[in-house]
């Protein structure tokens, strides 16, 4: 084979690899990040139960025994928001957390 011959033979190679590469498609997700994307839907579903159990539960109660246990029918919101702003305190992986020192 002459070189230039040679040459053109690597360059259609090349061509051949790059298409069959752009004919993959782009880059897929990295699996971790799927899985962790998942993870965090999945907690924040059972945060938002968590707190339509709270919010029903002080729904079902009498005024009496709301006023027993200290809160008002126009309180329970705020206590469901609260319950979860705790949630997220208490847990680790939360970085903007208050510390129960300053408290």
């Amino acid at each position: 084979m002459q070189p230039s011959t040679q040459s053109e033979a690597s360059i259609a190679a090349l061509r051949e690899v790059l298409s069959e590469k752009d004919a993959a498609g782009p880059p897929a997700t990295p699996t971790w990040l799927v899985i962790r994307l998942i993870g965090w839907c999945w907690r924040a579903l059972q945060e938002r139960q968590r707190r339509k159990n709270v919010r029903d539960s002080l729904y079902e109660l009498s005024e009496r025994e709301l006023t027993d246990i200290g809160i008002t029918r126009a309180e329970i919101e705020h206590i469901a928001a609260l319950r979860m702003l705790e949630s997220l305190r208490d847990d680790p992986r939360y970085l903007g957390g208050v510390s129960r020192r300053g408290m």
